[in-house]
């Protein structure tokens, strides 16, 4: 690439090739009159007379072939230049995107971990390696839960056996949210449950998932099925597991309802999977003489939505709103005992994951 004249644009390689195609068709236009003009020279057999002996070099053959050979040699080199500088031109290109490319990649695989570095460094701390993984571990997170909602009902068992219903008591728990994509790709979200299994074999039946609605649709007893038997049961817990692409920047709603079995004396763990934003969590106790309580198990405080500053109950229902968000795997702890056992703890923590 050649400049021209200060504040003028650069001529590439296009310009100079048309000079050359220019100069190779002028060149055999020449070699056309000479041709012509040899035709009249010919004519007069007197003047051609005198040509016949005199050197090469001034003879208008030799011109004119030397013309024309001149022509088709400039746009032959004009055809060959023409040809290799646009395939150094397409590797060029091919060159320079494989590189803009590889920039791409190399710049979405740094952004977030820049991103939680500039976070880590604006607290101004010399934070462990440990505890700045975990940073960042919260900070790549493609999912987050809003419009959290939580709640326990404890009603006896519905069995006819003595032994049992005196010992033991149903919790159904019913759990809404919205599920949000906050990645800039489309993800998939895995919607999990986890249920403790009771104490008793015979119990397993009081055991059960009654509702699954995801995305307003209700799923029926096949998908269930397929869910539950999608990821393999610890020896503590029931698992299920149902697969759902969202898109990014879009919202999944999710409802479940299930069924366990509890001792009297007893607590639930709830713990989530995921950040979630906001929520409530209800209780409502229908046993009687039973009294309970809800901790929270984050920094954050679970505040009665009626105003009562009553941390233990006996038996209603209570409704409390969570002050801050939840991080993965915080959550809140429900225990609950008979009022003759106030003073013993409760005999086990079992842990539900929603």
């Amino acid at each position: 690439m050649d400049w021209g004249r200060e504040g003028t644009k650069p001529r590439g390689v296009t310009f100079y090739l048309l000079i050359l195609l220019l100069v190779g068709i002028i060149l055999i236009f020449v070699s056309v009159l000479i041709d012509h003009y040899m035709m009249y020279q010919r004519a007069a057999s007197a003047i051609h007379a005198q040509n016949v002996n005199k050197p090469f070099y001034l003879d208008s053959h030799f011109y004119s072939g030397l013309t024309r050979e001149l022509g088709f040699a400039v746009i032959v080199a004009l055809i060959v230049t023409w040809s290799l500088e646009r395939r150094a031109k397409e590797i060029e290109i091919k060159f320079f995107r494989d590189s803009i490319d590889r920039i791409n990649k190399l710049h979405e695989s740094y952004k977030e971990e820049i991103s939680s570095n500039v976070l880590v460094a604006a607290l101004r701390r010399k934070i462990p390696i440990e505890i700045s993984n975990l940073i960042h571990e919260v900070m790549r997170v493609k999912f987050i839960r809003r419009k959290f909602y939580l709640k326990y009902n404890l009603t006896e068992i519905n069995t006819a056996a003595n032994d049992i219903s005196s010992k033991y008591i149903s919790v159904e728990v019913t759990l809404s949210y919205t599920l949000e994509n906050i990645s800039e790709n489309d993800e998939s979200a895995d919607i999990m449950l986890c249920i403790p299994f009771p104490a008793l074999n015979e119990l397993s039946s009081h055991v059960k998932i009654r509702e699954v609605i995801v995305g307003g649709s209700q799923l029926d007893e096949d998908l269930i099925k397929r869910g539950d038997a999608a990821i393999e049961d610890t020896l503590s817990e029931k698992r299920a597991c149902w697969p759902y692409i969202v898109k990014a920047g879009e919202s999944l709603s999710v409802s479940m309802r299930f069924q366990m079995v509890k001792e009297r004396s007893d607590s639930d763990c709830w713990t989530s999977l995921m950040a979630t934003t906001d929520g409530q969590c209800e209780v409502s106790v229908n046993v009687p003489n039973l009294e309970w309580a809800v901790d929270a198990l984050h920094s954050g405080k679970l505040t009665p939505a009626d105003g009562s500053r009553l941390s233990v109950r006996q038996g209603g229902t209570c409704v409390y709103n969570l002050e801050k968000g939840l991080l993965p795997h915080q959550g809140l702890l429900l225990w609950w005992r008979p009022l003759a056992a106030v003073g013993v703890g409760a005999a086990t923590i079992s842990q539900s994951r929603r």
